[in-house]
């Protein structure tokens, strides 16, 4: 079975874009997606409509991005490695400066 000839039977793709691409455009037009938005403290970000909010989707809740040592360490990372790649799977492709971090991670719990 040649893959790239087969005709997908279960998903519609092109479908599935559609309605997602309506859904994303109805979003932008109601002003909750497609935000160019600025720091203004810990967490809190305003968009290019003037609107403060706090910022609930991120991986640093407890606001540990703002963290000095945490900087300094992401800093020292980058030019360690010299990119500002990450990882989308830690299953697939990574960095190994990131299984060094988990490691380090690891002995303190």
């Amino acid at each position: 079975m040649n893959s790239t000839l087969e005709k997908n039977h279960v998903i519609n793709y092109k479908k599935v874009i559609n309605l997602a691409n309506a859904d994303w455009q109805d979003a932008e037009a109601s002003r909750i997606s497609g935000l160019n938005v600025d720091i203004s403290g810990t967490n809190y970000l305003t968009d290019q409509y003037q609107r403060s909010f706090h910022h609930f989707c991120t991986t640093s809740y407890l606001g540990l991005d703002y963290h000095n040592a945490i900087l300094n360490g992401a800093i020292s990372a980058i030019r360690e490695t010299g990119t500002l790649r990450i990882a989308n799977s830690k299953n697939r492709c990574k960095l190994a400066i990131l299984d060094q971090f988990e490691q380090e991670l690891s002995l303190l719990h």
